[in-house]
């Protein structure tokens, strides 16, 4: 049972690993680009940092529902996050399970420069409450328990975009 478990997170890691590649997500957003009628049409996208590959699939699911593309990196300094088209990405949301709490206020100012019309979202246990407090002091537009976000995502997504789109206008 043990082996076949190590081997489900072995290939789940490697998918996750596969999908942050440069070319799979450039394969991704010509795909869904293609898709699309109107000539020179870009899906809005929704960066979501992660190191939880058990929950990508319910972000990722949420976000096809609002017609808005999933980018998933490990952290902020990964290389695809300087592939990704700072006109396109509507929110940035961010599992703060995976930054160390000495690292949130340097999170937060990576993507707001790099991301300016972005909302900032950060979630976590809510047990952890040193790291969401650490994301509210370090200026994230939004900051909830992960069972609020896992409850009230669908709702809250669109209310976000519009905050997004918003800001970008």
């Amino acid at each position: 049972m043990q082996v076949l478990a190590f081997h489900r997170i072995a290939l789940l890691n490697h998918n996750h690993e596969s999908d942050c590649t440069e070319d799979n997500a450039r394969a991704s957003h010509q795909a869904s680009a293609a898709s699309f009628p109107s000539p020179g049409f870009h899906a809005l996208m929704l960066l979501f940092q992660t190191k939880d590959l058990f929950f990508v699939p319910v972000v990722k699911s949420a976000a096809a529902a609002q017609g808005v593309e999933l980018a998933t990196v490990l952290n902020c300094d990964s290389p695809k996050v300087e592939t990704l088209d700072a006109a396109l990405i509507r929110i940035c949301l961010v599992d703060l399970s995976s930054v160390p709490v000495s690292k949130i206020e340097e999170t937060a100012a990576s993507y707001r420069a790099r991301f300016p019309a972005a909302e900032l979202i950060g979630f976590g246990p809510h047990v952890q409450t040193q790291r969401l407090e650490a994301a509210r002091a370090a200026g994230f537009d939004h900051v909830l328990s992960r069972g609020q976000l896992d409850h009230q995502l669908a709702d809250l997504l669109p209310v976000w975009r519009a905050e997004a789109d918003a800001k970008a206008s």
